[in-house]
């Protein structure tokens, strides 16, 4: 059952998108809709107080069975090898149950696990508790042992 979720504001949203991307530093206003100026203010990563952009209550909303696996949602990004950590985990969740196309989809991927240093950037930042450095390895060992 779903607990009480507290409500993001536009801003929070969209820097929780930004900040995901890498993208520290928004435009200084946006316009509704309406045309009407009404978000204008706080916009920029400096102006918000560590407790403002801590968006760890986020891993809260999920059901605890989701605790521990990957979800794709690239909380975890950016990371410094370029790996694009959702994809990887998304194409190998399904190659893992036999999708055909999954293994070209991870072949065809810019940087994959192979690349992955190690780094730990992706283990701090997951709100589900994945351990993705240890992930990045099984997964290099799955597609490069030609299961499928």
């Amino acid at each position: 059952m779903w607990r009480y979720r507290p409500v993001f504001r536009e801003p929070d949203c969209s820097f929780l998108w930004f900040k995901q991307l890498g993208i520290y530093e928004a435009w200084p206003y946006r316009h509704d809709t309406r045309g009407t100026n009404r978000t204008a203010g706080k916009w920029r990563c400096g102006d918000y107080s560590r407790v403002e952009l801590d968006y760890s209550i986020i891993g809260t909303f999920a059901p605890p069975e989701a605790s521990g696996k990957c979800v794709y949602c690239n909380h975890c990004e950016p990371c410094p090898a370029g790996i694009d950590i959702g994809a990887v985990n998304k194409f190998y969740d399904l190659a893992r149950i036999g999708d055909d196309m999954a293994r070209e989809h991870y072949l065809a991927l810019e940087k994959n696990a192979a690349d992955c240093v190690s780094f730990g950037h992706c283990n701090s930042r997951c709100p589900f508790s994945v351990d993705q450095m240890n992930r990045m390895q099984e997964i290099k060992e799955f597609f490069d042992n030609g299961a499928l």
